[in-house]
């Protein structure tokens, strides 16, 4: 993976962001969780069930140390057919 590093000049300010192209995210507060299951399982050809699968043990590893509880989780699978709605 290669690292950006991206320079914006705004109201004669520099601004520079660093950037780095991962395969993977996590975002939130529920990231903290998330993201040492994601290192630990992620692999790069992944199948759709395995990737299911590592997303069911993102969801349960949420639930377990989430504060809040969360019912259900909505996925999208967006791929070149477009945008689907999958179930875990």
């Amino acid at each position: 993976m290669k690292d950006v590093l991206r320079t914006k000049k705004n109201n004669n300010k520099k601004k520079t962001n660093y950037q780095k192209k991962v395969n993977y995210a996590a975002h939130g507060y529920s990231g903290n969780f998330t993201l040492s299951t994601l290192d630990r399982h992620y692999e790069k050809d992944l199948s759709l069930d395995e990737a299911k699968e590592l997303l069911r043990k993102c969801v349960h590893e949420m639930k377990t140390r989430f504060l809040i509880n969360l019912p259900d989780v909505i996925v999208r699978l967006i791929d070149k057919d477009g945008v689907q709605f999958i179930t875990l």
